[in-house]
């Protein structure tokens, strides 16, 4: 990968790669070609879902401490 992009965020600067997401799917969700960064140095625990991918949907909301995403 690449890592040319310079990022600032609340955990401090890093430098990642931009990849495209041929196919991607969380439950009952398919989507196809998602703009995505990967991290060049440090590991979480999780992935995040980014503005790229939300803005596909219809909708997402919060609910009772909870993500609800609507396809």
């Amino acid at each position: 990968l690449n890592y040319v992009r310079e990022f600032r965020t609340a955990n401090g600067n890093s430098r990642k790669a931009m990849v495209i997401l041929r196919k991607m799917t969380l439950n009952s969700i398919h989507m196809s070609d998602i703009k995505a960064a990967v991290s060049q140095r440090g590991r979480m625990e999780v992935s995040l879902l980014g503005m790229n991918f939300l803005n596909k949907l219809s909708g997402f909301s919060i609910e009772e401490g909870e993500l609800v995403l609507t396809p």
